[in-house]
């Protein structure tokens, strides 16, 4: 009962005297400034308004730095205003919120950083307030793709290349050679088949050969 009626009292206490007092700019500050996301302010005119410590980790900027930006200071892509607004908000006419799979971003190093972008409109019936971009570092997955891409490329080239010298060494052979499925159909034949058959180069191998 003691602890029941405690609680009740502290309870009290806070509500009546304010000792707490919550501001929807308050909570969103805070929540802001908590997630490891960087969040990104940008005015109609494309000015940096506003970046949380998630921005200023990604991009190894203070936010009073920041805030002297326009956007295309932070992007790694050369894109001018007109590509900007097109590439980036454009899309925003038809929602208030949409995101972009890969956006590059450069650092305080000039260092570049890929990031999932994801984009929110900011406005009301009197106006337009700007905009709310959320980064999400995805470097390492970009990265990992590249090598994926790379050593695809490679396993490519290297096959095309087994390829040629067993083709050259079938080609070589002194005795006929034929590929044939299980349906009969000739895969491949090489000089010396023709020379058995008498075949042009071009002329075709069948089974009733």
């Amino acid at each position: 009962p003691l602890l029941t009626i405690t609680g009740i009292i502290i309870s009290y206490g806070i509500i009546k005297q304010k000792f707490f007092t919550f501001t929807p700019n308050l909570i969103a500050s805070e929540v802001l400034n908590t997630i490891n996301e960087a969040v990104i302010g940008v005015t109609p005119d494309l000015r940096l308004s506003y970046s949380n410590p998630g921005t200023e980790r990604l991009l190894g900027r203070s936010a009073s730095e920041l805030t002297n930006m326009v956007l295309s200071d932070i992007l790694a892509e050369p894109w001018s205003v007109d590509e900007i607004k097109q590439k980036i908000f454009f899309p925003l006419t038809k929602g208030k919120f949409y995101t972009i799979d890969s956006v590059r971003f450069k650092t305080a190093d000039s260092k570049t950083v890929t990031t999932k972008l994801s984009i929110t409109k900011v406005d009301s019936v009197e106006r337009s307030y700007g905009f709310l971009l959320v980064l999400t570092d995805i470097s390492d997955l970009a990265r990992n793709k590249a090598m994926v891409e790379q050593e695809v490329v490679n396993r490519t080239h290297q096959l095309h290349d087994e390829k040629a010298k067993l083709l050259s060494s079938i080609e070589s052979l002194d005795i006929g050679f034929l590929l044939i499925n299980i349906g009969g159909v000739v895969y491949l034949k090489n000089k010396a088949i023709n020379n058995i058959f008498g075949l042009s180069e071009t002329e075709e191998i069948t089974t009733k050969h």
